[in-house]
């Protein structure tokens, strides 16, 4: 699986940004031979580079060099160590390389790696020794792996964060920073902005198909993209804060906002979307939908104009919607989902959850079928549901939390680790999703064989409680919210 996607599944952090040590996994009784080299003012030997070397544990079983630094185009390390053989430990202190020196002089300081691991940060950042900088390297690159290739600097990035937390390393992050997934995703912004990336430049990542009449379907490789590119439309449709929803706002007011929930004294909510880890927006949401008034009203009213991602979404998506109407400036009302192949194990799961949002929007017979149903549930667990979505996040707008109801239904997430148990929610539920399959069959998105909408449509947050802390996955997640299954 892509690493930007598997890694936003597996980190927590502990309080303060740091992470205690595990013990070394390798026995005291293994005696290496190796060699530290510490380079004196007064050492005649010529410096080549080499911090340590160690023979018959690396890949192979060949020897293993940590150098004093990796430098790249996009990232600078620099490694010391911090206790020495015959068990030596290492750290490594890493710098953000971009035009102008992006961002802070040291974004994060890793601790307590022995060799292996520390080879495998090595290894990890020499990935992206051959790239240069520029926009083309930054946002794909099919040279490299499969984990890699899509937003690579930020996906070796991510890989580094999940490795620390598979092995429980220590982390220091810079004062500005309050967990990983914030690094990652001020990161993206900034070399964004930095490297002035045009709507044609993000154009090549956004793939839009009719999925269903009128509904249009907008799919990357990348979260990060996915999320950057809806980000402010969907919190002028259906934000819970006054201050943004149906208003124009700039992503600084709306990124600024979001970090500051932390120490206002707000309370966040239990998907923690404004919690102790900061910018982390782009790595939370696997899902999004849009009514085309909200794509026509940002486009001209938003404050600052449409960033780059905006306008490579208006650019793919209305001319496809105004094919069907001649000379037509605007089209007719459509709707726009979005979903990201990265998502191997829950995509379909929540493409499902965002065609429902879509229908509920552009069929009258399909919205009145799901209304039929939905007042067949008691008052009480109606009530209860609603303020599971509130709780979630959602605003208060009676239309939105209907609309939210059927979709979440649908999919089965609601109720999945909840308090809300009644009998008649599973009739209800399989009447919903019985509805949503004859729709979907009909307009020829299913095969008469296919299983119906499963239960269980995962959210970032959800599958930290699931996931396992393998160093070969490179995942990262946000576990303090486990409970909460959110998709827009």
């Amino acid at each position: 699986q892509s690493t930007i996607c598997t890694a936003a599944r597996m980190l927590s952090w502990t309080e303060g940004g740091e992470m205690p040590v595990a013990e070394s996994e390798f026995c005291e009784d293994n005696h290496i031979e190796a060699e530290l080299r510490q380079e004196s003012a007064g050492d005649d030997d010529e410096d080549d580079g080499v911090l340590f070397e160690q023979d018959g544990e690396g890949s192979n079983g060949g020897s293993i060099a940590i150098p004093c630094s990796v430098t790249t185009s996009f990232f600078h390390a620099e490694f010391r160590c911090e206790s020495y053989p015959p068990n030596p430990t290492f750290g490594v202190k890493l710098s953000v390389l971009g035009p102008g020196n992006v961002g802070p002089q040291v974004w994060c300081e890793f601790s307590g790696s022995d060799v292996v691991k520390t080879n495998a940060f090595v290894e990890s950042m020499r990935a992206l020794e051959e790239l240069a900088l520029d926009k083309t390297n930054f946002l794909e690159n099919n040279s490299l792996s499969a984990r890699l290739c899509v937003i690579p600097p930020a996906a070796v990035l991510c890989q580094l964060f999940a490795m620390a937390q598979a092995w429980r390393l220590r982390v220091k992050l810079d004062d500005q920073f309050v967990g990983a997934q914030d690094v990652v995703c001020h990161y993206f912004d900034m070399m964004c902005d930095k490297l002035a990336l045009t709507a044609d430049d993000f154009a090549p990542l956004l793939k839009v198909t009719e999925v269903l009449p009128r509904v249009f379907h907008l799919e990357t490789k990348s979260r990060l993209v996915l999320a950057s590119t809806f980000v402010r439309f969907q919190e002028h449709y259906e934000g819970q804060s006054t201050q943004f929803r149906r208003q124009s706002f700039t992503l600084d007011e709306l990124r600024d906002w979001f970090c500051s929930q932390q120490s206002s004294g707000c309370e966040p909510s239990p998907r923690g979307l404004f919690g102790s880890r900061g910018w982390n927006y782009y790595l939370r949401w696997p899902g999004f939908n849009l009514p085309s008034w909200v794509l026509l009203w940002c486009r001209d009213n938003m404050a600052g104009g449409m960033r780059a991602q905006e306008q490579a979404l208006l650019n793919v998506v209305l001319p496809l919607a105004r094919a069907r109407q001649a000379g037509a400036e605007d089209p007719d009302p459509f709707y726009v989902i979005g979903s990201c192949l990265e998502d191997e194990d829950e995509g379909e799961e929540t493409l499902h959850h965002e065609m429902a949002h879509g229908l509920y929007s552009t069929n009258a017979a399909y919205k009145a079928a799901v209304q039929a149903e939905l007042v067949k549930l008691p008052a009480d667990v109606s009530k209860q549901m609603e303020r599971r979505l509130y709780e979630l996040g959602y605003c208060d707008d009676p239309e939105i939390i209907e609309d939210e109801k059927q979709a979440y239904l649908v999919a089965g997430e609601l109720l999945e680790g909840g308090d809300i148990q009644h009998p008649a929610v599973c009739a209800v539920q399989a009447a919903i999703r019985q509805v949503w399959r004859s729709f979907a069959l009909a307009h020829g998105h299913l095969a008469d064989d296919a299983p119906a909408a499963q239960q269980g449509t995962h959210s970032p947050a959800q599958e930290g409680r699931d996931a396992t802390l393998e160093p070969k996955e490179h995942n990262i997640t946000d576990a303090e919210h486990s409970d909460a299954k959110a998709l827009r």
